[in-house]
C-alpha cells in the first residue's frame, strides 16, 4: 500500500473511532445532510468533515413522487430529483441514503404494486453502483399529517421488514407537531429542529428557527417518544419574497446588500426599491423580503429546551446541511457547540 494510502486508511479509523459504541451497537456520530442533487464536496465542506468529526452522512438520493397513468384511476410512484455523484465519497463517513416522500406519494403509496419493491431496489442499486460501501441504514423523511399517517406507516413497516431480513435499520425523520402521535413503526427517528414557523405569514419572524414556535412542544415537557431519536439543527438560510402583505416565494439567496435595489428598515425587513430579476423571479418596487438565517444563539436556546424535555436520550447531533455558503455563515466555535452533546 502507498504511504498516502496508509494515511487514507488511519484517517478513517480515527474518524470511526471518535464515535461513540453504545449499547445498541449504533455508533452515536455527529452528522450532517446533503440535499443537492449533485454529489461533489468543495475543499471548505470535506474539511467541515474532517475538523467536526462527522461520522454519518445522510445522503438524499431521490423524491418519490406520483405520475399519473393513462386512465383516471392509475397511477405509479416516480423518482425525481435524483442525485448524480460527480465527486468521490469520502472515507470512513457512514452514508446513509435519504428518500423524501411527498405529500402526493404519501396519500397512495399503499395502493401502488410494490411500491416499497421499487424504492428499495433503487436505493440499493444506487448504492452498489457507486460504490457507497456497506449500507447500515436507510432514511425516510415525510411530512406525514392525519391524512397520510397510515399509508406512510404502511410504507414503514413494509421496507423496514424487508430491511430486517438485509441487517439494515430504518429510520425516519419526526417533526415537532408529529410529537403527539404515535411514532412511526421505524427502528429510529431524527428530530427536525427547524422549519418551525409558517413562513407564508407575514408576521413571522424566523419560520426556519424561532424559540417561541418550538417552545410549545417541549418546553416544560418530559418526553418518551416511542422510538429513539437524534437531532437535527439549522444552518441554512433563505429570504421569503412577500407582495402586497402575500408570500410570493422562496428565494435561496441571501446577499441583498446592493443599495441600488434594496433598502433595509429598521425592522431588518427589505423593501425592492429597483425592479430586477433575481432566482428567475422578476422582483418590483415595494416587494418586501424577509431574511431568514437562525442565530447560534437560537438553536443553542432550542437545544436546551431539547435537552430537558429529552433528558436520557442517547443521540448524534446533525447538521442540515452540508453547503459551504450556508456553513460560512457560523464560526468553528458555535458550530462545535451546535454538535456537541
Amino acid at each position: 500500500m502507498k504511504f498516502s494510502g496508509v494515511i487514507s486508511a488511519l484517517a478513517a479509523v480515527l474518524l470511526l473511532a471518535s464515535c461513540k459504541e453504545p449499547a445498541t451497537g449504533r455508533r452515536d456520530c455527529n452528522g450532517v445532510y446533503y440535499w443537492k442533487t449533485s454529489f461533489a464536496l468543495d475543499s471548505t465542506e470535506t474539511a467541515f468533515l474532517r475538523d467536526n468529526e462527522v461520522g454519518r452522512l445522510y445522503l438524499r438520493f431521490f423524491d418519490v413522487d406520483v405520475e399519473d397513468g393513462p386512465m383516471a384511476h392509475l397511477s405509479d410512484i416516480v423518482p425525481v430529483g435524483t442525485v448524480t455523484f460527480d465527486g468521490p465519497v469520502p472515507e470512513g463517513v457512514e452514508i446513509v441514503p435519504t428518500v423524501f416522500i411527498t405529500e402526493r406519494a404519501a396519500r397512495v403509496i399503499r395502493d401502488i404494486p410494490d411500491a416499497t419493491d421499487k424504492i428499495l431496489t433503487r436505493i440499493l442499486n444506487m448504492a452498489d453502483y457507486n460504490r457507497l460501501g456497506a449500507i447500515s441504514e436507510i432514511q425516510l423523511d415525510c411530512d406525514w399529517a392525519e391524512s397520510t399517517r397510515d399509508t406512510f406507516f404502511a410504507l414503514c413497516a413494509e421496507m423496514r421488514k424487508q430491511l430486517k431480513e438485509k441487517g439494515i435499520i430504518l429510520s425516519a425523520t419526526i417533526r415537532l407537531h408529529q410529537l403527539d402521535s404515535p411514532a412511526p413503526p421505524v427502528d429510529r427517528g431524527v428530530l427536525m429542529l427547524y422549519n418551525t414557523g409558517n413562513f407564508r405569514s407575514p408576521s413571522t419572524k424566523n419560520s426556519i428557527l424561532d424559540t417561541r414556535d418550538a417552545a410549545p412542544f417541549l418546553k416544560g415537557k418530559r418526553i418518551r417518544y416511542g422510538i429513539p431519536l437524534d437531532f437535527a439543527w439549522p444552518v441554512y438560510g433563505w429570504a421569503i419574497w412577500m407582495r402586497d402583505g402575500q408570500f410570493a416565494a422562496i428565494i435561496h439567496s441571501t446577499d441583498f446588500s446592493d443599495s441600488t435595489l434594496y433598502q433595509t428598515g429598521s425592522d431588518g425587513i427589505i423593501t425592492v426599491i429597483t425592479e430586477h430579476e433575481r432566482d428567475g423571479h422578476t422582483l418590483k418596487p415595494g416587494d418586501r423580503i424577509r431574511v431568514e438565517i437562525p442565530s447560534a444563539a437560537t438553536i443553542l436556546e432550542v437545544k436546551e429546551l431539547v435537552r430537558s424535555a429529552f433528558p436520557d436520550e442517547p443521540h448524534s447531533n446533525i447538521i442540515y446541511h452540508l453547503d459551504s455558503t450556508s456553513l460560512s455563515k457560523f464560526n468553528d466555535h458555535e458550530i462545535k457547540s451546535i454538535l456537541g452533546d
